[in-house]
């Protein structure tokens, strides 16, 4: 049994465990939902709820050192902390079928309330084609150039 050993180490070293937690949460308020192995979801979990707490309470330099100073995630996670209207237990996890490789327990975390978020202009970024294939229609066969021997 350990004692006196708080939180969870992953396999990794401590700045190594620290830059998970950040990509981890920065994906999150990103994205509103992220699909993740179980242990790193339970890990990360606290980290999420204190970012928000803080939100809340409107200490924004807390928040700002842990995304190490990044101005424009700190945006929009104030911008979801304003949504919020409760004082805890701000995410949940849904649990998924495990891994192929390895079997791990796979789990998604999302926001317990549902975001809005405000609709960009159609203008602002370009439009993407997506280029299709007529029916039957194939890519040329590149053919491999051979060596031949002297």
């Amino acid at each position: 049994m350990k004692k006196r050993v708080f939180g969870r180490y992953l396999s990794r070293g401590e700045g190594a465990r620290r830059a998970l937690y950040v990509s981890l949460v920065r994906a999150l308020v990103e994205r509103g939902k992220i699909e993740t192995s179980k242990a790193k979801a339970k890990a990360v979990i606290p980290e999420i709820e204190k970012l928000v707490t803080q939100g809340l309470k409107g200490n924004w330099s807390k928040i700002l050192s842990f995304f190490g100073n990044d101005r424009k995630i700190t945006r929009e996670l104030s911008d979801l902390v304003r949504q919020f209207n409760r004082k805890s237990g701000f995410i949940r996890l849904i649990n998924l079928s495990k891994r192929t490789g390895d079997q791990a327990a796979m789990v998604r975390i999302e926001w317990v309330d549902k975001i809005v978020t405000e609709a960009k202009e159609p203008g602002d970024k370009k439009k993407l084609e997506v280029k299709t294939k007529a029916k039957g229609e194939t890519r040329p066969r590149k053919t491999a150039k051979r060596k031949v021997a002297k």
